[in-house]
């Protein structure tokens, strides 16, 4: 049935429906549930981070089996925040696939530092032929008026840097969510690639692990704030609350998937990096560790994403072998993967938004609400399962075609018509 003639012939149930509500009980206006099921979209923009490495799960697709959903992931190497941007506002599958998501994870920044941290110093090491971590350490000059050029260059440039990524990624978000207001987005904070163990890395002078132990500090005032100073360094000062996940925390229209400190360690506690990511390797993937941390952080970033089946990422961690390690090495990493773990998924179906059984008043007025919301430029109060039960015609977004379909579905079944949901949502997909 064309959407054309199914409005001409339902707009008069969907009326007298709308009409007898208002002097009816609300049980009146039930139908019972067909229990299908309910499968949001997660989609995946930005880096290493959240790019798939062969042969394991990424943090997207954990994110989605943990919602019953499914996963793009439009993440690649190499991607920094420019790139994001530019992709958001030129590739049409991209835009697409934003436009329908119900949750979308951002990584990106990790790739502007580190290239202009090692690809853009050349008094500080000559990365050709570079393709470990040790490699880059042993490559580092030892030459003093190179380094003392290159951290002179560092303090210059890296605070203007925090400002520009800060500015794409605010960017990026605000292009989400005039593509998608409805979703929840997710932004990671930026991990410093340098939170590894290098001292104790074989094969590498003192002298040059101290200068790794030099970046280590310009980065991490960067990322978090505070100030560089030392015999031979080059002063930097970032205000304590103007760092680069400083302003990925206050982000108004995302929340933050923040496990920076899990990551490089706080005060006193070895640097676990390489147990999360795949820097020795010179890219910011992460190990299968790392993508269960990361995405039990997006989960535990919002009360909105609490909704899914905390199993999935309990199995996920176990599978990894490493939590038995994890537990005694940073228990601040493990809460945040068992507090993820604990979450027990909410009994939606489709139409079914309060979990009650059946479709009914509750559920359209849920979805009223909640349109009424996003029409005034406020976020749903709705998690990601709820407006996908309600998102009749699988646009991405609550709207008036949505109310339509399910009111005219319950003036159907309210009427004796049997109506197989399956069928009939199909045939309205937008």
């Amino acid at each position: 049935m064309s959407k054309k003639h199914f409005w001409k012939r339902g707009i008069a149930a969907a009326c007298a429906v709308v009409t007898a509500a208002t002097g009816l009980a609300l049980p009146v206006f039930a139908a019972d549930t067909s229990g299908l099921a309910v499968t949001p979209k997660v989609v995946a923009l930005g880096d290493d981070c959240l790019a798939e490495v062969s042969g394991s799960e990424s943090a997207v697709s954990y994110m989605a089996d943990y919602l019953g959903g499914n996963a793009v992931n439009y993440a690649t190497v190499g991607t920094t925040s420019g790139k994001l941007v530019s992709d958001l506002q030129s590739n049409q599958n991209m835009k697409r696939d934003v436009q329908t998501a119900d949750v979308v994870m951002i990584s990106v920044g990790v790739n502007d530092f580190i290239e202009e941290v090692l690809y853009k110093n050349a008094d500080l090491v000559d990365m050709d032929n570079c393709k470990t971590l040790t490699d880059v350490a042993n490559k580092l000059t030892s030459d003093g008026s190179k380094l003392s050029a290159a951290n002179s260059k560092l303090a210059r440039d890296l605070p203007a840097l925090v400002e520009t990524v800060a500015a794409n990624i605010e960017a990026a978000v605000t292009e989400v969510k005039s593509l998608n207001r409805s979703a929840n987005v997710v932004v990671q904070t930026v991990n410093n690639p340098l939170g590894v163990d290098y001292y104790g890395m074989s094969g590498v002078s003192q002298n040059r692990k101290t200068v790794i132990a030099y970046l280590y500090q310009y980065l991490d005032v960067s990322l978090e704030g505070g100030n560089v100073s030392g015999t031979g360094l080059a002063s930097m000062t970032i205000a304590d609350n103007a760092g680069l996940n400083d302003k990925i925390r206050g982000l108004q229209n995302a929340s933050a998937a923040d496990f920076y400190t899990p990551y490089v360690g706080a005060a006193g506690e070895k640097a676990i990096g390489f147990e999360f990511s795949n820097i020795m390797d010179l890219n910011m993937t992460f190990t299968p560790l790392g993508q269960v941390m990361l995405a039990s952080a997006a989960i535990q970033s919002s009360e909105m994403l609490s909704c899914g089946d905390g199993s999935v990422i309990s199995n996920a961690y176990t599978a990894t072998g490493k939590d038995g390690d994890l537990k005694s090495n940073r228990p601040s990493a493990d809460s945040i993967i068992t507090g993820a773990a604990s979450h027990q998924k909410m009994a939606c179906s489709m139409g079914d938004a309060d979990a009650s059984g059946s479709i009914d008043t509750q559920d359209l007025f849920l979805c009223l609400y909640n349109i009424a919301r996003v029409g005034a430029g406020l976020d749903t109060e709705l998690n990601p399962i709820q407006r996908k039960a309600l998102d009749a015609d699988n646009s991405g977004t609550l709207d008036s075609q949505d109310i339509f379909l399910w009111l005219y579905y319950m003036a159907q079944t309210g009427a004796g018509v049997h109506v197989d949901l399956a069928d009939y949502l199909a045939q309205n997909q937008a």
